[in-house]
């Protein structure tokens, strides 16, 4: 698990950091199970772990979502390639119109390893959080997401 250590002291902060992250999680329709994993939550945002879940949602560090993302991407060009044409045009620099006909000629897979061998995905991965947000590229639940900050860092939460 990829993490960067925040030192945050004492038990009252972490009961705060714990409550506060309960009553913004409800405020979206989310809720863990037990006070036991708002306050797993807390202590992994205070290592300030990348990546992790906890009941049936996912927190991502906002500052390494993209990375994250592109990483589970890269083990499926077809995805990457079934993007919009005028999207993926921007990326690899080629008309849109050509995209185009790729993808009629079912050539997904060529073009999520042309984006991948280009070095752009997690650029494009970026973009797409920035466009769309994050739920649909990181949630298999519903597609919905939150940002919140958590022990001083700034977090997505997916259901998933």
């Amino acid at each position: 698990m990829y993490f960067e250590e925040k030192e945050i002291s004492g038990t009252e902060t972490r009961t705060l950091a714990a409550d506060s992250l309960k009553e913004e999680m409800e405020s979206y329709g989310y809720e863990l199970d037990s006070r036991d994993e708002y306050e797993e939550a807390v202590a992994e945002a205070i290592k300030r772990s990348w990546d992790f879940e906890i009941g049936d949602y996912r927190f991502l560090l906002v500052s390494r979502a993209a990375e994250i993302i592109a990483e589970s991407y890269e083990g499926d060009p077809y995805l990457i390639g079934s993007f919009s044409p005028w999207f993926l045009s921007d990326f690899l620099d080629a008309p849109t119109e050509i995209i185009e006909q790729i993808q009629e000629s079912d050539g997904y897979e060529a073009l999520g390893n042309w984006i991948i061998e280009k070095g752009v995905l997690e650029e494009m991965i970026a973009e797409t959080i920035r466009l769309d947000g994050v739920g649909h590229m990181a949630s298999s639940y519903d597609g919905n997401w939150m940002e919140t900050d958590i022990a001083g860092a700034d977090y997505y939460i997916v259901h998933i």
